[in-house]
């Protein structure tokens, strides 16, 4: 009971420190902290000291209450300091660690001080700014960390999607619990890139996330775990049912995850795309598909596709027709 009031007394003292010593005197708070001091002294004498001190400030002159204050916070803290506590009982346990796998650099603050700003306000410019930050290894300073996850949640679309894609891969499974923890499969476009972020960390980990989002999650959220079944043999199913879908990011999101995979049921739907509208969904993707039809495909496609347009280009100009020619002179 005695140190809680000490611990008052201190509180007290600190508060009149900060005011003035001068609002010291009378002081109606610090005083009624003195009767149960005075109480606790008979069993140890150095709360009445205390108490004494207490009424040395209360009762104090503008004076000379700027040294009673001082004498009253030098013995409560050199009490309360005695009865603090170093360490805790138990067995001592190493702290579970995680090497970020890269060199750690400090970054100065001519450079820090812009890029925070730009981690964390509004504003144009900013993409720029984190992008050269990025490109000059700032980013390897670890007081970034904090600042570089808050961005995925940036109002500004391309700011999160760069973080999410180029910054925080760098720092690997170490990040995992806190991208984890923010996640909401029913969320929108911060949740689509943590998704995104966490299968590209740990994709075996991410597994069960993944499918969840594709029965639960919401739209955004759905698209990005599509994306994240890339090469997955048993999601070939599920990946050709949705290149059929009506909505072009979702025939965009399953052609990329079937891009580099060699298989029956997969090599036709790509030439199907290939050779169709869907060609600038996949086209970036292929290359690395080791299946030989699928490259024979493409070179005979470059070709008719090419003599089309030689063919084409030969062809005069068309004419224009009587009417349109006839409205062309009015």
């Amino acid at each position: 009971m005695s140190i809680a009031v000490l611990n008052q007394v201190y509180d007290e003292v600190r508060r009149l420190a900060i005011a003035g010593s001068n609002l010291a005197a009378g002081d109606f708070r610090l005083k009624k902290l003195a009767e149960p001091l005075q109480k606790s002294a008979q069993k140890a004498p150095v709360f009445g000291k205390v108490a004494d001190c207490i009424d040395k400030v209360v009762n104090s002159t503008q004076k000379d209450s700027a040294e009673s204050l001082l004498e009253l916070a030098t013995l409560t803290t050199a009490i309360l300091y005695t009865q603090g506590e170093t360490g805790l009982d138990g067995k001592l346990e190493p702290v579970k660690s995680q090497d970020l796998g890269l060199t750690v650099s400090n970054t100065s603050a001519r450079v820090l001080k812009p890029l925070i700003e730009a981690l964390t306000t509004i504003g144009s410019g900013r993409l720029e700014t984190i992008r050269d930050a990025h490109e000059r290894g700032a980013f390897r300073d670890l007081r970034l960390i904090k600042h570089a996850i808050a961005a995925i949640d940036d109002k500004y679309g391309e700011i999160g999607d760069f973080v999410a894609d180029r910054v925080l891969p760098m720092y690997g499974k170490a990040i995992c619990p806190e991208i984890r923890e923010g996640y909401d499969p029913k969320g929108k476009g911060d949740d689509a890139r943590r998704l995104r972020l966490l299968h590209t960390l740990d994709p075996q980990a991410t597994r069960e996330l993944v499918d969840a989002a594709l029965d639960e999650g919401s739209k955004d959220v759905r698209l990005s775990a599509i994306q994240c079944l890339e090469g997955r043999d048993d999601c070939i199913p599920f990946l050709l049912q949705q290149v059929k879908a009506k909505i072009k990011d979702v025939r965009a999101a399953a052609l990329k995850s079937l891009a580099s995979l060699d298989h029956a049921d997969v090599v036709p739907v790509l030439q199907t795309a290939l050779a169709g509208a869907d060609v600038d969904l996949v086209a970036a993707y292929v290359s690395a598909n080791p299946s030989s039809d699928l490259k024979k495909f493409i070179v005979e496609e470059a070709g008719r596709q090419l003599a089309a347009l030689l063919a084409a280009r030969g062809k005069p100009p068309k004419k224009a027709a009587p009417k349109a020619a006839a409205k062309g002179k009015k």
